[in-house]
Formats: structure tokens, C-alpha cells, sequence
């Protein structure tokens, strides 16, 4: 796994409880019994918001692909002023978790075993900003054909540290 895989894929694995040898009486299954990941909780103590944005250049063509449009998603993390009434943005969009899901799940698992659209993140999409200071911007573009969606868990982190971060998505 090249080093900027294994830094974007900053996750906890959780293994069902069924799944270590044990003296004690077993329980029965968990309903899913595939691999479970979960983020690690921010530790900046500022609530954080996010928002995806497709963005489209009309005046400019895609350098790779003839007669459209240059485009780019983007997704963006920063400080919220509340939280509260906001649904949390999922970890990747459901075409990637497919995407992901159907090439093998960088090696961790086969198709099928990890419900990648599940994962949920503890930002709160469309949450209003905290507008209240000027903020510092952080660009992360992970390049090498890697999703912007592996960088979540760094881009939370920093956002509820006081910074706004832009996670890109290369055509």
C-alpha cells in the first residue's frame, strides 16, 4: 500500500464480536457480518459542516476528454456554528463506495464485505459556517487517481481545528 493510501485511509476497524475466539458463551451474529469501519472522532472541539460542490468551467475544455466542459468535485470542511438539525455527510458518495466496494476494497476485503456508503462522518452536511474570523485554507489533492474521500478524516480533523479545508477530485 503506497504511504499516501495508508494516510488517507485513517479508519478503525471493527470486527464483529462473534469474530475473536473466546471461553465465554457467544452471542448471536450481528445482522451484518461483512467489515465495519468507523472515522476517528475529531479532536479540535469545534462542531464541523461540510458541502460537496460540482464545479463546471464552461469556458474551458476538459484537456482529456473531447467536447465537455472542464469539471471538478470538490468537497469542503469548516468550522460550523451549529450542528444541531443537520444530517452527517456520508464518508464517500454512493458511486465511489460502489466504485470501491466492486475493485476490491484496496485489498481489505472482497465485494460485498464493507458498506462503504454507510460510513457516516461526524460532520454535518450544510451546516452553517462559523463566519465569525477569518479561517485558513488547506487544498488537499491526493492525486495518483486516489478519491478526495480519502483524505476525510485529516480534512475533519483540521476543520475543527479552525481551518477550512478543500478536498479535490481530479478528472
Amino acid at each position: 500500500m503506497n504511504s499516501g493510501l495508508a494516510f488517507g485511509l485513517s479508519l478503525s476497524l471493527v470486527v464483529p464480536a462473534g469474530a475473536a475466539a473466546s471461553d465465554a458463551p457467544s452471542a448471536p451474529p450481528p445482522a451484518y457480518t461483512g467489515v465495519r469501519f468507523a472515522l476517528p472522532e475529531a479532536t479540535g472541539g469545534r462542531p464541523v459542516g461540510s458541502a460537496e460542490l460540482h464545479l463546471v468551467d464552461r469556458e474551458r475544455q476538459d484537456p482529456w476528454v473531447a467536447d465537455r466542459a472542464r469539471e471538478l468535485m470538490v468537497s469542503l470542511w469548516y468550522p460550523a456554528r451549529r450542528t444541531r438539525g443537520c444530517p452527517r455527510q456520508p464518508y464517500m458518495p454512493a458511486g465511489v463506495a460502489r466504485s470501491v466496494d466492486e475493485s476490491g476494497s484496496f485489498g481489505l476485503a472482497g465485494p460485498g464485505k464493507v458498506d462503504w456508503a454507510g460510513i457516516r462522518t461526524e460532520a454535518a452536511r450544510g451546516a452553517p459556517a462559523d463566519d465569525r474570523r477569518r479561517r485558513p485554507v488547506v487544498l488537499h489533492s491526493p492525486g495518483l487517481e486516489v478519491s478526495r474521500t480519502l483524505g476525510t478524516s485529516t480534512a475533519i480533523e483540521l476543520a475543527s481545528r479552525g481551518y477550512v479545508v478543500v478536498t479535490v477530485d481530479h478528472t
